[in-house]
């Protein structure tokens, strides 16, 4: 990664699919996905992320999300 980009696509995948599968122990088909991003991620870079995790799974719905705004939502969920 450089700058918060990916930059070599093959070493991520082998992370998502480790994290998913072997450490959250996910069943594929089974869920939907939330998929957190920096603030600023260039629309190219967005799209090839959920094509790249399209591809690779068979979840049932993939829901890129920024970290920013989920943080302002959690706050206005606990307070």
């Amino acid at each position: 990664m450089k700058a918060g980009l990916i930059d070599n696509w093959s070493d991520v995948e082998d992370i998502w699919e480790y994290m998913l599968y072997n450490e959250l122990g996910i069943e594929e088909g089974n869920h939907p996905i939330l998929i957190t991003e920096v603030a600023n991620v260039p629309r190219k870079n967005r799209e090839k992320i959920a094509e790249v995790r399209w591809q690779a799974s068979d979840f049932v719905q993939i829901l890129p999300c920024n970290k920013k705004l989920l943080l302002i939502y959690m706050f206005k969920i606990l307070s």
